[in-house]
């Protein structure tokens, strides 16, 4: 046979079943088919494909049981395998790693040992250790309250940024110790859960959180109703390939209500060098004097002010925004920085927000700075809470790390004609009347000050009203 005739017979040959198979790959693998394929790690050979009907209902009912399960457990051990896959263009990331988590509800002891860092809670003191960075130094810190997941995100912190809240995440932290841990987890979550069909699997609970950019996935083991894995999910449904995000959990080896031997909360101190703040710690690694602890609480006033640092940071409509034409067009400015992960950021918006739309006739302007989040994640959360204040993006953390070098959230900073006239570190109740009453000192010091500069003009042009003897009628004094 001629060759062309050759290949023309095999091109007939094989084009019905390239379609074929063509066919039953897209059907497999494109999400239009109504699938998506949510794989454990690799080690398990476990493949869960879900079905998009989803109720709405039975997840909500779901996600109720799960949580009561984890606050029925007074003890719990285990050891969490993540993967962590991004890839943003030619950028591609992947982590990996264990965790292994120590919880005595009765105790109030709490041990989260992972790859970089040693988090330990006992006898109301937070232990923090990073081996490979610190040294022999260690964190220590006196913890108020009782042990939930608030205390956990205020107290672990660096820069401002909680532990926590980084990759790899402890999911079952969250669960272990809040009323309501997917609200921790993701503050800008789409308000529903669905109960998701596992296609050959009826008795598998995955539940299917929808939030801004990805989803969350909680696959509920059988056995113990606890976790088994979760998967966040970035365009789970889209799939697209210049741009993807996927974390996986899985827990192995959890052991619940089980006796806890005391030495799993040891903590090793001797021949250590222990700091009470991340700042004096990095202070004695870099050979220098530590800072002195500050001595007032709430908001505190600055005796000798300073010029404010000048900045430009974009609001959510991109548009730039300088500092300096803030305190031009207003006399007092108040910064705010927040962020959305943060609980005590949330506790102060809603007072920061009253405080705003009280003094917006007095001449002061309220602006919040987001800390270290993209752009998307602010507005999101801003636009579900109905805050008006506007809003400044810090994306890098660098504007943040000038005005408050210790890093924690939230950070007010009061700025009276250009110069810094006060800050509040942290939130406490009835910070709003502190602020208040602040403004209404400075507004009185800047009238007084008005008052004494006429008065003085006044007296000037009185003085300057007698010409060869003759006295001049001058005006009156407004004051």
């Amino acid at each position: 046979m001629h060759k062309k005739h050759r290949n023309d017979w095999l091109r007939i040959a094989l084009t019905p079943w390239c379609g074929l198979m063509l066919c039953v790959f897209v059907m497999g693998l494109w999400p239009s088919a109504g699938l998506a394929q949510v794989p454990a790690p690799s080690d398990t050979g476990d493949v869960i494909v879900l079905q998009e009907d989803q109720s709405r209902q039975e997840g909500e009912a779901a996600l109720s049981a799960l949580v009561a399960r984890y606050h029925e457990v007074q003890q719990y051990q285990a050891t969490m395998k993540y993967t962590a896959d991004q890839k943003t263009g030619r950028w591609v990331y992947k982590q990996e790693g264990e965790i292994y988590v120590a919880f005595d509800r009765a105790r109030g002891m709490l041990k989260i040992d992972r790859p970089d860092m040693v988090m330990l809670v006992k006898e109301g003191k937070m232990y923090l250790e990073n081996t490979g960075f610190w040294g022999d130094r260690y964190l220590v810190m006196e913890m108020e309250g009782d042990l939930n997941y608030q205390a956990l995100m205020r107290y672990a912190q660096v820069r401002g940024v909680p532990i926590l809240s980084q990759v790899p995440y402890c999911v079952d932290v969250a669960f272990l110790l809040s009323d309501e841990p997917v609200s921790e987890l993701a503050e800008y979550m789409v308000s529903e859960v669905k109960k998701m069909a596992v296609k050959g699997k009826a008795d598998v609970t995955v539940l299917h959180l929808p939030m801004v950019g990805e989803d969350l996935l909680l696959r509920v083991d059988e056995k113990t109703g606890l976790l088994r894995q979760v998967r966040f999910e970035a365009d789970m449904f889209e799939q697209r390939k210049s741009q993807f995000r996927s974390d996986s959990y899985l827990y192995k080896d959890v052991r619940v209500n089980q006796p806890m031997d005391e030495d799993m909360f040891a903590f090793v101190t001797e021949g250590r060098v222990g700091f009470s703040s991340l700042e004096a710690l990095w202070a004695n690694m870099e050979g220098k004097e530590a800072p002195a602890e500050p001595k007032k609480q709430g908001l505190v006033e600055k005796e000798a002010r300073e010029k404010a640092p000048d900045f430009e940071l974009k609001d959510l409509e991109g548009e730039p925004v300088r500092l300096a034409d803030l305190y031009e067009a207003h006399e007092i400015v108040v910064l705010d920085f927040w962020a959305t992960w943060c609980p005590p950021c949330q506790q102060a918006l809603p007072g920061m927000q009253a405080f705003a739309d009280a003094s917006k006739d007095k001449g002061v302007k309220v602006v919040a700075v987001n800390v270290a989040e993209q752009s998307w994640e602010a507005a999101g959360y801003w636009e579900d809470a109905g805050y008006s204040m506007d809003v400044l993006l810090d994306e890098q953390g660098e504007v943040f790390g000038v005005f408050n070098p210790k890093g924690t959230l939230p950070h007010t900073v009061v700025i009276y004609q250009g110069e810094v006239a006060g800050e509040l570190a942290g939130f406490r109740q009835g910070q709003e009347e502190q602020l208040g009453a602040m403004v209404e000192t400075l507004k009185r010091a800047s009238e007084e000050v008005e008052k004494a500069g006429s008065l003085e003009a006044a007296k000037s042009t009185s003085d300057e009203a007698v010409v060869g003897g003759e006295e001049v009628e001058t005006p009156e004094a407004p004051f």
